[in-house]
């Protein structure tokens, strides 16, 4: 009896985000007296925290049965980041993580 031997990362991504509002005039009102007088935008400060498991499965090559298990917890890995883009509004996680460039170029 033959069987298969599953290996996987369980990731659990924990974010602590800070965010830091600053406010300028708009100039824009000078053109145009609808515009608000006051814009306020974003900046972020964060740590993102992965904790995480390796899971190993063996199971059965004939029926597919789960015939052991094991979960070995990782050590965490955390990094900092202060953002370099400033956001109107505060930004989604997946626009950080898509367009602040100290976090996929970092």
């Amino acid at each position: 009896m033959g069987f298969v031997l599953e290996i996987s990362i369980e990731l659990n991504p924990q974010y602590d985000r800070k965010f830091v509002t600053s406010t300028k005039a708009n100039w824009a009102r000078l053109l145009n007296p609808n515009s608000p007088a006051i814009i306020s935008s974003e900046g972020v400060n964060e740590e993102i925290t992965l904790p995480g498991n390796l899971v190993i499965n063996s199971k059965s090559s004939k029926y597919g049965e789960l015939i052991w298990k094991k979960n070995i917890a990782l050590n965490p890995s955390s990094f900092s980041y202060a953002g370099s883009l400033t956001w109107t509004g505060i930004p989604t996680m997946a626009d950080e993580l898509i367009k602040e460039n100290l976090v996929y170029k970092g």
